[in-house]
């Protein structure tokens, strides 16, 4: 291998780990985080989306605005939960702090 091709190979290993930790749970998706029926109780929809950011700014440093703009959809009939974009360590951190399942 020549000396100027190793030269870009220095270069370009560092951005090829980068993409790897961006593609393997720091990029964000939409998840949605299922919270059972046991909520069902809580009948005031401004009540419910207050909780739902509130959990979702447990996972973006106590952001109110990161929570809200993380949250894509409440779902109210049916089930509990709510749909929010997250990375996956956001999504575990949901998962073993509160009571639901992340899909």
């Amino acid at each position: 291998m020549s000396a100027s091709l190793k030269h870009w190979f220095f270069f370009l290993e560092p951005l090829k780990r980068v993409e790897l930790f961006l593609n393997n749970g720091w990029q964000s998706q939409v998840s949605v985080v299922y919270m059972g029926k046991e909520l069902q109780a809580i009948n005031d929809k401004n009540d419910i989306l207050r909780l739902h950011h509130q959990m979702l700014a447990s996972v973006h440093e106590g952001s109110l605005e990161k929570a809200q703009a993380s949250h894509v959809y409440t779902y109210s009939s049916g089930f509990q939960g709510f749909a929010a974009k997250l990375n996956k360590e956001q999504a575990m951190i949901l998962a073993r702090n509160f009571p639901a399942n992340i899909f």
